[in-house]
């Protein structure tokens, strides 16, 4: 059985903010009181502010690798590539033993034309830091532009060796077998039937059916404590907002659903078999979290093509929809499972239903079609985190 810790990293961002704002009002000589605020505002989007709140942060205090590679990643967000790179460059020493800072020199390379030096960054990285998912997003990138179709496939078995296989990874081998002309491989990996499962769930006991149920979620992630990001860093949206901050304990029906879920999840793993089994187990760990949250999208709103790349197990539980939506044969506001091209596979639609669970593996491309009627189809996407043994993160005892 998975065991679970809590990832106290994505709790209380709301709180983190205003300790953080109270320090540096406190103490506005306190390096580290702005390095802690820059990160908070960092982590839900407000670039503009945490570039501020970091430059005052230098002034006072030496950056650690780990907050000059926030920084430079807000940098990155802001499209301000030359700055990143004059950033890594001034801080050659630090970036020379930190993996994160050689991964970032290696992705704006490879966004400035120059793939191959950008892989002599992006391997010293992932000798350091193996199962760095960043990295190996980028090196999946400067691969696929070389078009080096069976250096991909020795990533993965590198990878795999390592012990570190992760969805980039993963995507890495779907990448080489299509370039070598291997598709049948990649069917196998993003078949429909072997990797999704749709299943409705069963109300919790303390609720009278899941409708009671749902209403107790959507009042939960209506509550004004919570984060709500219009643009999503990771995921985009044609519209729509992402509600961050779902947290366990916030009420009795979101303690619920991560429970649901919790054991969906390894139900879902013990269940696989063939080729999506195979890679299930090289993407698992003993110990996991689980991060959620919550979008909402209303007319015309959507969300692009996208995969999880930290998830080993990914998914979507519905709280709410427009009635509308099942009033005829309308794919609209469905999660869509595309063929990718491979003409052994279909296009899969998955009905937004509410009560409906749905899980696959985080390196499984998908998609939402546009809602076209008026009302908000509310759910809550999941990601299940790999993680090693932490002792900063406690295991979960509410079990």
């Amino acid at each position: 059985m998975m065991r679970w810790q809590s990832n106290e990293s994505r709790f209380g961002i709301n709180a983190k903010l205003m300790l953080a704002r109270q320090a540096v009002a406190a103490n506005p000589t306190a390096g580290m009181a702005h390095y802690t605020l820059a990160l908070a505002l960092f982590r839900i989007g407000e670039y503009v502010a945490g570039l501020d709140a970091f430059k005052r942060a230098m002034d006072l205090l030496p950056p650690t690798p780990d907050q000059l590679v926030a920084y430079v990643k807000a940098l990155l967000a802001q499209g301000r590539k030359r700055e990143a790179l004059t950033v890594l460059n001034n801080h050659e020493r630090e970036a020379s033993d930190s993996p994160g800072l050689l991964s970032l020199q290696g992705a704006i390379l490879q966004t400035l034309g120059q793939p191959r030096k950008a892989a002599e960054f992006l391997f010293a990285a992932i000798e350091l830091d193996p199962g760095n998912v960043d990295t190996a997003q980028a090196i999946l990138l400067v691969l696929k532009g070389l078009k080096e179709w069976s250096r991909l496939l020795k990533f993965f078995d590198d990878q795999a060796e390592r012990n570190a296989v992760t969805v980039p990874v993963v995507v890495a081998k779907m990448a080489g077998l299509r370039g070598l002309g291997r598709t049948a491989e990649v069917a196998r990996l993003l078949d429909f039937d072997s990797c999704v499962s749709v299943k409705m769930i069963d109300s919790p006991p303390s609720f009278r059916d899941v409708s009671e149920f749902n209403s107790a979620l959507a009042s939960d992630i209506a509550s004004p404590r919570k984060v709500k990001l219009s643009d999503i860093p990771s995921n985009k949206l044609t519209g729509g907002v992402q509600v961050e901050d779902l947290e366990i304990g916030s009420s009795p029906a979101m303690s619920c659903l991560f429970e649901i879920i919790e054991h969906a999840v390894e139900e879902y793993i013990d269940s696989r078999s063939g080729d999506c089994a195979k890679l299930l187990r090289q993407l698992s760990r003993e110990f996991a979290s689980l991060e959620c949250w919550a979008l909402l999208l209303g007319f015309n709103d959507t969300q692009d093509l996208h995969y999880h790349s930290s998830s080993s197990v990914a998914g979507v539980y519905y709280v709410a929809a427009p009635e509308a939506l099942f009033r005829s044969d309308s794919k609209d506001g469905c999660l869509v499972f595309p063929s990718d091209g491979i003409k052994l596979l279909v296009e899969r639609f998955v009905e937004p239903i509410p009560g409906r669970l749905v899980l696959f593996p985080g390196y499984l491309p998908h998609r939402t079609t546009p809602i076209r009627c008026d009302g908000e189809r509310i759910s809550i996407a999941f990601n299940t985190i790999p993680r090693a043994r932490d002792v900063s993160l406690p295991e979960r005892q509410d079990r």
